[in-house]
């Protein structure tokens, strides 16, 4: 695990045991211990969101123009100077001395997570490797809720020591060890570095290896590819009504939840009395059912869809807050006894938050799945900035109507806003898609791709000048295969590269051969990842494909067979043989040090187009060698494992292997087709990839040797590449034959229209 994200799961688990200890004792001390109206209490929490939220965007701002490290180092200060006040405030006597200094210290907390959150994000974004950033997030949420439970049963356990009783005295231990965990978690994170974020980790291994660039690394100024194609090309298109409706929503929900949240330990402990083990318990147990009731709102998406499944959870939650009204006039008026209103108010005020917290998943996933990945920090920044400020201003609001009419108007007032803002979602039931197979996330080992659409390794023609003579990439190169990351493909492959001169087949091909390229390769990939999608890289060298205006020397194949009509090849000597394979390894660590996820070696035969030097090997009809790689199966599968053992030895186990072959294959039985997928697999493939001539869709016998593959190797992920279109594609993978669809058509006609499955 990286040392950034280690340090975060530290941090992540001390504040929210911090917070969770400290909470409901702190909202008692304000309104109990120093006999302040609940207005002040609502103020305290004003102060520190509008502090934090204040500071928000400047400090995205410098976060993406200067060292991270040093912005949550600085915004450290300010954490740690809020636990110092806070500890120097309690230990004093209750005055008003004491609240002017809980004032300043909720202003310096809150600025500190302000100044620390979007550098904090970002570089915790940069430790983690592309394709597992959703599962480690998942992780810390799930991290963040254990702890947030844990804080609540400490806390009791505490009050139990001293007393079970909401005393000031009884308060103050409690205190001290949430401010003291809150600081851990401010000390956790003075030791993150950008120099170990992966990103600099990366860069570090290319610079300080013996791969140089050998030539100046000056991008072509050749017309970008897609102003050359903009009237064939859609740009990314979105309905901004949905992430609209979605946010104004939420921004509702915010006012409203600010309005109460703040205050329901002080109806705990002090309108019902309810001592403080009980209070704690019940606030632990509600953290550790909103989890739970997170994964069953994400069960009830696949039967209703993800509007009316929010509906339906918000829904239930006002429910439970009118159920908290009904209680509170039940009790009031001694209609009901107090041991029975509290059963009453527990079961209600889990449920609420429960029902409430497992909205927000579903929220954010609509709006990143409708969103433009160019656009969605602004839509998170947007989002966190109104929702911050509306739920700050509304502790004050919340507090100041707790004073003047009671528990019961605050409640009302909140359930209104929810009820409004619930209702809203329901204009854009049939404005959001259902959700298509194709979107749903995969694992290839211990990558994850956020849906199973691909942009196979495709052969460029020379006219788009996707790479120059020499093999670098160009602008257009690499503008092609961002965009079409950011148009939402989870895995995109750059065409073939060629490993040696003698392997390429096209003048504007793209090369993997020498150590200049690897700066613009490296360039490209970090612009998949920035999109959030993996990035493949397909090595080959075109054996009797080659031509020799091309290479200057004969077509090399593995006996005198020619590949292309009007080339008289070569048949390769066994040290040639040595050196291809040592090329096929450079490479391979060529493509380690650049940083893609995935390495792909093709054994393609037909057309001439696609043609390998390791499908002709394959091949009984050019592969009539006398010696120990020709003749027999046994002997043609030499060549390959061979390449695949030198390449799984310096491999880095993050990176999957994986290989390729289209279907039929020319001269090799079905039965020998799946002997030969069963050895790669043993020798260490992690993928497999299966094409298709000319493009085309599978018939029914190739569908049926698909299930065939699948069914001799069925823990092997596998892609599919045709001309499919999306109904075909997820008639497919409904069937379990394949598990990602390379669409060769489609995609290049439209890149953005991943962005319309949802």
């Amino acid at each position: 695990m990286n040392w950034n994200v280690r340090l975060a799961y530290i941090q992540t688990v001390a504040a929210a045991i911090g917070f969770g200890i400290v909470q409901t004792a702190f909202a008692v001390y304000v309104t109990d211990g120093l006999g302040q109206p609940n207005v002040v209490l609502g103020n305290l929490f004003t102060v520190s969101g509008l502090a934090s939220t204040i500071f928000v965007f400047p400090s995205g701002w410098i976060a993406d123009r200067y060292r991270r490290d040093t912005l949550v180092r600085f915004s450290v200060i300010f954490g740690l100077l809020a636990q110092i006040i806070l500890f120097y405030a309690i230990n004093l006597p209750p005055s008003d001395s004491v609240l002017n200094l809980f004032f300043i210290s909720q202003a310096c907390g809150g600025l500190g997570w302000g100044l620390s959150g979007p550098a904090a994000q970002a570089l915790l974004a940069d430790s983690i490797e592309s394709g597992n950033r959703s599962k480690v997030f998942a992780t810390m949420h799930f991290t963040n809720l254990i702890a947030a439970a844990i804080g609540p049963f400490l806390a009791a356990g505490l009050s139990l020591l001293y007393g079970d009783s909401w005393e000031v005295e009884m308060l103050r231990p409690i205190l001290f060890v949430g401010i003291a965990a809150a600081a851990a978690s401010y000390l956790a994170v003075l030791f993150v570095s950008d120099d170990k974020a992966l990103v600099s980790i990366k860069k570090k291994k290319i610079d300080s290896s013996p791969v140089k660039a050998s030539k100046e690394d000056v991008l072509s100024t050749t017309e970008d590819y897609y102003s050359i194609l903009n009237k064939k090309i859609r740009k990314p298109q979105y309905d901004l009504i949905i992430p609209a409706t979605i946010v104004i929503s939420g921004i509702i929900i915010g006012f409203g939840a600010g309005a109460t949240v703040a205050f329901f330990p002080v109806l705990f402990a002090l309108e019902y009395g309810i001592r403080p083990t009980t209070t704690y318990v019940v606030f632990g147990i509600t953290n550790v059912v909103s989890g739970f009731m997170g994964l069953f709102a994400q069960r009830m998406i696949s039967i209703f869809g993800r509007i009316i499944s929010m509906f339906l959870v918000q829904g239930l939650a006002i429910v439970c807050l009118l159920g908290l009204v009904v209680n509170l006039l039940l009790y009031q008026n001694f209609i009901i006894s107090f041991e029975f209103s509290v059963g009453l108010l527990i079961v209600f005020y889990i449920s609420r938050n429960a029902l409430m917290n497992a909205s927000g998943p579903i929220s954010r996933s609509i709006v990143m799945d409708v969103v433009p990945v160019s656009n969605r920090a602004k839509w998170n920044s947007l989002e966190t900035l109104a929702w911050g400020m509306f739920w700050s201003v509304s502790a004050s609001f919340g507090g100041l109507i707790v004073d003047s009419y009671g528990f019961i108007y605050v409640f009302l007032f909140t359930a209104t806003l929810y009820t409004i803002a619930t209702l809203m979602l329901l204009s854009i039931r049939h404005r959001v898609p259902k959700e298509s197979v194709l979107t749903h996330e995969y694992h290839i080992g211990k990558l994850k791709t956020r849906n199973r659409v691909v942009l196979p390794s495709i052969t460029m023609t020379d006219d788009l000048e996707i790479a120059d003579f020499s093999g670098q990439l160009t602008q257009s190169g690499i503008s092609y295969y961002s965009k079409t990351a950011e148009g939402g493909a989870g895995l995109v492959y750059l065409e073939p590269a060629f490993i040696s001169n003698s392997g390429r087949k096209h003048s504007n091909q793209v090369g993997i051969h020498e150590e200049y390229v690897i700066p613009r390769m490296n360039k490209v990939v970090e612009q998949i990842h920035e999109k959030e999608a993996l990035a493949g890289i397909r090595i080959r060298h075109a054996g009797g494909a080659a031509p020799s205006f091309l290479t200057n020397e004969d077509p090399l194949t593995p006996w005198k067979v020619p590949v292309i009509d009007s080339e008289t090849p070569r048949a390769l000597t066994k040290k040639e043989i040595q050196n291809v394979i040592e090329d096929y390894r450079l490479a391979a660590i060529r493509a380690s040090l650049i940083g893609f996820d995935i390495l792909e070696i093709s054994a393609c035969i037909h057309p001439v187009n696609h043609s390998s030097l390791i499908g002709q090997f394959l091949s009984p009809h050019i592969n009539q060698r006398p010696d120990e790689y020709g003749g027999s199966f046994n002997n043609r599968l030499r060549f390959p494992l061979e390449i695949i053992k030198a390449i799984k030895v310096h491999l880095p186990r993050e990176i999957m292997f994986s290989f390729h072959f289209t279907m039929p294959f020319s001269g090799m039985s079905n039965s020998e087709l799946l002997t030969a997928i069963s050895s790669f697999k043993n020798a260490g493939i992690d993928l497999l990839s299966i094409g298709f001539p000319e493009s085309r869709k599978p018939d029914d016998k190739m569908i049926l040797l698909i299930e065939q593959v699948k069914q001799t190797v069925p823990d092997l992920p596998l892609i599919l590449h045709g001309d499919f279109d999306v109904k075909s594609a997820e008639s497919t993978l409904k069937k379990g034959q394949v598990d990602f669809i390379g669409f060769e058509k489609l995609i290049q006609e439209d890149y953005s229209f991943p962005q319309t499955l949802r």
